[in-house]
């Protein structure tokens, strides 16, 4: 919820909105995690007597959120830290982040059982535990880790941990403000699905790479991809693909494309997921497996030696098998 104006009227209604909203959170009510991010974040610039969202256990998502992203760069404490005050940045003073570092390490701490749990009804905590456990075990046969000592050895831990829950909570808040069809992309009459698992998958493995504990020899993404848009970006160029007809009848296992100047693939595979109420049987699915910007040489020389580029646009261009 943003303003679309600063005119009074405006204002007013948003306020009415936050108001609702800070009723609800002070009666203990839930709210959803969009609910949550917007008025958390009006509390913390309200110039009225709002109190601060520390006030409101609702909040607590929010503040890991902001607390995470102001010292996910350097979790050890000993750099300069920088926090949003009332629209500028200001610099935190020494015994806050301390404090801050110390809840970061809690925090870490708590979600350790949550992703060694490997049997979550929830499909989002599920996915997102399965990748976690891959990234820690990843990092447990790094060399780096091998030759850490004990601190460190906790520190690259916590750093996989707490990157996972910030994952968790975005995703959560990517499927409110989404459609169930944003998830769907169609090409050549194959549905193709976005799920947690695509998600959590690309996220932990290509978008978090300047944040591994352990050397990744993965392509990562620029910033022509954002995680919070992922979907709907690729909807759009899935469709403008599709009503090309150049990949028609062509397999669909993986599909590459130039964007913007930079190439990527999409790799799919066909999966099966339990059969709906009132049905017996495995569905069959296609699924998104991963989507990552193609930096490695050989991947390059591949694309140009079996494919021809077929152009679309001015920005987007596919790889056409030959």
């Amino acid at each position: 919820m943003q303003l679309k104006d600063n005119s009074q009227a405006e204002q007013n209604r948003v306020r009415v909105i936050f108001e609702e909203l800070k009723a609800r959170a002070t009666a203990g009510q839930e709210l959803s995690p969009m609910e949550q991010e917007f008025f958390c974040r009006a509390v913390n610039i309200s110039q009225l007597n709002d109190g601060n969202a520390e006030d409101y256990p609702c909040c607590s998502s929010y503040i890991f959120k902001m607390l995470y992203l102001a010292y996910a760069y350097d979790l050890s404490g000993g750099s300069r830290y920088y926090k949003p005050v009332m629209g500028r940045k200001e610099e935190v003073p020494r015994h806050e982040v301390n404090t801050d570092i110390a809840y970061l390490k809690q925090e870490a701490d708590d979600w350790l059982p949550i992703v060694e749990k490997g049997n979550h009804s929830d499909q989002d905590l599920q996915a997102m535990a399965k990748e976690a456990r891959y990234e820690l075990k990843q990092l447990k046969k790094s060399t780096k880790y091998l030759l850490s000592g004990h601190r460190l050895r906790q520190a690259q831990i916590r750093r996989i941990l707490l990157q996972t829950k910030f994952s968790y909570l975005v995703w959560l808040e990517i499927q409110e403000d989404s459609s169930q069809d944003d998830f769907i992309l169609t090409l050549d009459g194959v549905d193709i699905e976005i799920t947690p698992v695509s998600f959590f998958h690309i996220i932990g493995r290509h978008y978090a790479l300047r944040d591994k504990a352990y050397y990744s020899e993965k392509s990562g993404h620029n910033e022509s991809f954002h995680p919070r848009n992922i979907h709907k970006r690729l909807k759009t160029i899935f469709r403008k693909i599709d009503v090309s007809g150049v990949l028609a009848g062509e397999p669909i296992e993986s599909i590459g494309f130039r964007y913007k100047g930079q190439d990527y693939l999409c790799w799919i595979k066909s999966k099966q997921k339990p059969p709906v109420s009132g049905n017996t049987g495995n569905i069959s699915y296609n699924r998104l497996e991963t989507f990552y910007l193609v930096e490695d040489a050989q991947e390059l020389q591949k694309l140009e030696d079996n494919y021809i580029l077929g152009e679309i646009d001015d920005e987007l261009s596919v790889y056409v098998p030959l």
